[in-house]
């Protein structure tokens, strides 16, 4: 079976990133402050982004390469649907991200922090979707 977290730490071995995972408590906290936030409950889907209340969303092939830039130097949280994987990952700063994801491929991912002030998924259709803060970034993005 695939499991996103091992590519992962393969993508990082020699690379000086570490990684911190979340304890299951900081993991139930995260998706029900992402499902209060940014989900409608009255859709319906397999996966968080199929029900997201309010967002923007740009197709581009390479969306994934611009998340780095809003991240910056700020901490970050990955995570995956959870049928895939049920990690979820910090990740020290935009750049760290940004390495993982051009070391790895094949999976859809969701970023926020650790307040969820924003979500932002990249999906199998090479979506890019913000939700809360990152909403208006993509607005931008689309400009």
């Amino acid at each position: 079976m695939f499991k996103i977290s091992s590519h992962i730490y393969k993508a990082i071995e020699n690379s000086g990133i570490s990684l911190e995972e979340l304890t299951e408590s900081e993991k139930i906290t995260i998706i029900n402050d992402i499902k209060g936030k940014y989900v409608d409950k009255e859709k319906r889907g397999n996966f968080i982004w199929e029900k997201l209340s309010r967002y923007n969303c740009i197709s581009d092939k390479e969306g994934w390469k611009y998340i780095k830039d809003f991240i910056g130097e700020n901490k970050c949280i990955i995570f995956f649907n959870h049928e895939d994987d049920k990690k979820m990952f910090i990740i020290s700063s935009g750049d760290d991200l940004n390495y993982i994801l051009s070391e790895t491929c094949g999976y859809e991912f969701y970023i926020t922090n650790f307040i969820c002030s924003y979500l932002i998924c990249y999906n199998h259709h090479d979506v890019l979707i913000g939700c809360g803060q990152a909403e208006k970034w993509i607005e931008k993005l689309v400009k």
